[in-house]
């Protein structure tokens, strides 16, 4: 007798190759699911579309593009009526519906027309910075109103770092919470590094979404870092796409700190543009002010890249736990401090230690202190085999 599949549907957007965390995750259950009994499929909303439309994209992954409102008026018109004879319908050939973000307004409709259970992952979208930032009052009416009683429906909440999952358990104290990390592609991850000895060019790689990654204190942190240190050897390079006029921004605080010939802004990179600029990099940097799992610090980490990260990123416990890297909080000072940091590394993958004691040191039974000394290595899920340096926050400087 053969199992019968679970069908589940996605709502969200479906794009490999996006700098958005979010469309990453629901493309790669997308790719996976088939390899464990599970048939899955997106339901995709796109403004200005009068009727459902089905397509077939890479050969094997069945997306349904549904009609909505443009943004902000799905806030007060809901889902489109054609829209709603979708989910009706279709929801007979599916056991199982997978939401993706928060304050998505289709969200909660969608959940309300259901006969079949959903479950939720934000991917960091309640948290406190997003919940106290822009529009707080908005979104605190409308987190009342509709995302706790759809919430509250919901089998249960998806947390991606154990960090989410107790703010989650916090805001939802009735809700089940289940911590599941995002995860890699083995197959899409880059070949070994190949980075030049005399070079240093100090990555980040995402939108250029300023407040959000806390670009600002990371462009002025480096600032502040080339002051002190009178450092010739650096780049600092911003990859990704504009992201509510982002780039404008940052190339204007560029100019105001003088920096304008030390900072590249190269646009966005995909695929394998993406994964050499990883491989070149000298370290990455990340200083996100909320976040869920960001992939591309994953992926940097997988590469062997040493990373800078802010607490907020979610991943600093195992940047700390392996010497992958340093962990800072999201100030101009602290991330110059971490720079110099990462910088002061000896050119060529020669080993180092904090200059004092200190109560995060590696102890021997991590799987970084007995490896041979060589470069930075990521956690224990990238098989690199290489050594690592420590370098963490709580290191006195």
């Amino acid at each position: 007798m053969t199992a019968t599949k679970l069908r589940v549907a996605h709502l969200g957007n479906y794009n490999p190759d996006s700098a958005d965390g979010t469309e990453k995750t629901v493309a790669g259950l997308v790719a996976w699911s088939p390899n464990y009994g599970v048939e899955a499929e997106v339901w995709q909303l796109v403004p200005g579309l009068r009727a459902p439309r089905a397509r077939l994209l890479d050969g094997r992954v069945r997306v349904f593009d549904l009609p909505a409102y443009a943004h902000p008026a799905n806030y007060l018109r809901g889902l489109h009526p054609a829209a709603q004879d979708f989910v009706r319908a279709r929801q007979r050939r599916i056991d199982l519906v997978h939401f993706h973000s928060a304050f998505v307004p289709e969200n909660a409709a969608v959940a309300a027309l259901l006969g079949v259970p959903y479950v939720v992952t934000p991917n960091g979208s309640y948290s406190l910075a997003i919940l106290r930032g822009r529009l707080r009052w908005f979104k605190s009416v409308w987190l009342w109103l509709r995302e706790r009683p759809y919430v509250r429906r919901a089998t249960f909440l998806q947390a991606v770092s154990p960090g989410e999952a107790g703010a989650l358990r916090e805001l939802f104290p009735q809700q089940r919470v289940l911590f599941v990390p995002n995860a890699l592609d083995p197959a899409r991850l880059a070949d070994p590094r190949q980075g030049e000895a005399n070079r240093k060019d100090l990555l980040y790689l995402g939108r250029l979404a300023v407040q959000q990654k806390g670009l600002d204190a990371m462009v002025s942190g480096y600032a502040r870092f080339l002051e002190q240190t009178g450092d010739l050897q650096t780049r600092l390079l911003l990859v990704g796409p504009d992201y509510r006029d982002g780039r404008r921004h940052l190339q204007r605080l560029v100019r105001s700190l003088g920096i304008a010939g030390r900072v590249v802004f190269p646009g966005p990179a995909y695929v394998e543009q993406k994964w050499r600029y990883l491989r070149s990099a000298y370290a990455f940097l990340h200083t996100s002010r909320w976040d869920g799992l960001p992939f591309s610090v994953l992926e940097a980490l997988a590469s062997g890249c040493p990373v800078l990260v802010t607490p907020e990123s979610n991943v600093g416990e195992a940047v700390q736990r392996y010497g992958a890297g340093v962990v800072v909080p999201g100030a101009a000072d602290s991330v110059a401090a971490g720079i110099e940091d990462l910088v002061a590394a000896p050119a060529g993958g020669a080993p180092w230690s904090p200059p004092s004691p200190c109560s995060c040191s590696r102890s021997s039974s991590s799987p970084a202190a007995s490896a041979t000394p060589r470069t930075w290595t990521p956690p224990a899920c990238a098989t690199t085999g290489r050594g690592t340096r420590c370098r963490t926050s709580c290191c006195p400087s």
